[in-house]
């Protein structure tokens, strides 16, 4: 039983290396049979010797046979073998023989008779595709070394484009400031302008009595502003009528001292009064004058100051700032005979004030009425002038210093 398998093992590896020996044989045959062509090419000349074909033809030739050559090595081994350790049948070992002569054969042909006819134009392919490789080689260094240059190149530029965007910004933000401070400069020469103007006007109306100034307002009103329509003279006569009744009784929650003390650059005062020419004279009649900050009360500075800060963009206080400011009539003094005369007169005054422009509201809404609707947008020169304005002045302070006598 186990000498029956031994046999059967034995003879499986038999049968095992018998197919073995059998591939190699066959796959050597077949390329051989793959080599012959390209050898019978490359001898009877159909393929040109110079030509980059028959140099290929040449080179793929001589790599076949170098693949074949240990192959053939193996065979040609094992067909010298002793007779008593042949793996060949007899048969087969012929073939294999004449296969291993075949292939010396035409190694030897090769070598003696193709490679010669080759070597010239096979040294001239290898040195051509050498000096290919040499100069795509070189090409591709200097391709590279190119572009490195303009990296380089590119780099240095940006860095110049950034050198020089930045010197162009510092000098904007330089020209900028200098335009700035320029502006400032011219804002602030301006400003001095004004407040020279302001106060020269301040000095000159101190030399005029109330009936002159509010001449004046009634000419200037009128006669400076010849397009201001009747609708826009109501809104200033109401405007400065109830200013001056708040100045001088101030509406519950309202600040006396802010009703008494308005800023010139304020864009409001401008805008509502200051822009209208002569308007602000009422103002000036009643007793207000133009004083700097640093001339108020404390206490009116203190709560001028304070609503500035609770502005959306707070005004940053100057002790040279304009004001028309109403001084009240001091709240201490020695002599309280003088006190209570001074505060008298101050609140007559300003009381006298009060009714006549409530009196010219009056008088000019009853003229407007007449117009109706459409007429609202007629000149106020037209409806009335500045002498009758003057008139009704003067009448009403003969009538009023009558009341006041009696």
């Amino acid at each position: 039983m186990v000498v029956s398998k031994i046999v059967g093992l034995l003879a499986l590896i038999s049968t095992g290396q018998a197919l073995q020996v059998q591939s190699d044989k066959k796959d050597f045959q077949n390329e051989m049979d793959a080599l012959q062509p390209m050898l019978n090419k490359l001898m009877d000349g159909s393929s040109a010797v110079d030509s980059d074909e028959g140099v290929a033809l040449y080179e793929q030739t001589l790599e076949k046979i170098s693949q074949l050559q240990p192959k053939w090595r193996v065979l040609k081994t094992k067909t010298e073998k002793p007779k008593d350790k042949q793996t060949y049948g007899p048969k087969s070992l012929a073939q294999v023989k004449e296969m291993v002569e075949k292939f010396d054969n035409w190694y030897t042909t090769f070598e003696e008779m193709v490679t010669p006819k080759y070597a010239a134009a096979v040294r001239a392919y290898r040195s051509m595709k050498a000096s290919a490789v040499e100069n795509a080689k070189n090409a591709k260094e200097e391709a590279i070394k190119s572009q490195m240059a303009k990296e380089a190149e590119e780099s240095r530029r940006k860095e110049q484009e950034l050198r020089d965007a930045t010197q162009a910004k510092k000098a904007e933000a330089k020209r900028q400031e200098e335009l700035l401070k320029a502006v400032k400069s011219k804002e602030q020469q301006e400003k001095e302008e004004r407040r020279s103007k302001w106060l020269s006007e301040e000095e000159r109306l101190q030399t005029m009595s109330t009936d002159e100034m509010f001449t004046e307002f009634a000419n200037s009103l009128l006669n400076d502003n010849k397009k201001m329509t009747v609708e826009e003279l109501r809104t200033i006569i109401a405007l400065l009528a109830k200013n001056l009744k708040d100045a001088r009784v101030a509406p519950p929650g309202a600040e006396i001292h802010a009703l008494r003390a308005y800023r010139i650059e304020n864009k409001k005062l401008q805008k509502d009064i200051i822009s209208i020419k002569g308007a602000w004279l009422a103002l000036r009649a009643a007793g207000y004058r133009v004083v700097p900050r640093e001339q108020m009360s404390e206490e009116t500075k203190h709560v001028v100051q304070k609503m500035e800060n609770q502005k959306p963009v707070p005004h940053k206080a100057e002790g040279s700032d304009l004001f028309l400011y109403l001084h009240e009539a001091p709240y201490q003094t020695a002599d309280e005979t003088a006190l209570r005369h001074d505060w008298n007169n101050f609140d007559q005054h300003l009381k006298f004030c009060v009714e006549w422009l409530a009196a010219l509201k009056e008088e000019v809404d009853r003229l407007g009425c007449k117009l109706g609707k459409a007429g609202q947008s007629s000149l106020a020169v037209d409806m009335i002038k500045s002498d009758q304005i003057t008139q009704l002045y003067t009448d009403y302070k003969d009538m009023w210093m009558l009341m006041r006598d009696q």
